[in-house]
């Protein structure tokens, strides 16, 4: 199949590429996925290769990746503490995806906000 072809030439590139070819040949790869109804195929290329692209990296996915991280531990913190102050928001936009995770660990011993988010 053509498309499949096209497909294992895109993911050989992304391991010898620089770190703005790799977002676009990431991308690239996305775009044909999806127009392609080959997202199964990209799955099974992406696991037989031995370049691991760390999605956090990512301009983009890494981006909304964290915001959906965020977004879950917002709405833990609105569970368990009630509506925060503003400054929370704050804090979860600027924090890492590590430290989101630790807070998202945290959540169930904190006693208070101020606690969790120390």
């Amino acid at each position: 199949m053509r498309d499949h072809g096209e497909v294992q030439r895109i993911v050989s590139e992304v391991d010898s590429s620089t770190p703005d070819e790799r977002e676009f040949l990431v991308g690239a790869l996305l775009a044909l996925a999806g127009l392609r109804g080959l997202e199964e195929t990209v799955e099974q290329e992406i696991r037989n290769t031995p370049a691991l692209i760390d999605i956090l990296e990512n301009k983009v996915l890494g981006r909304e990746f964290k915001r959906g991280e965020a977004r879950v531990l917002r709405l833990l913190i609105d569970k368990r503490f009630g509506t925060p102050p503003a400054w929370t928001d704050e804090r979860l936009s600027g924090a890492s995806s590590l430290q989101l995770e630790q807070w998202a660990l945290r959540i169930l011993d904190a006693g208070s906000l101020e606690e969790l988010l120390a």
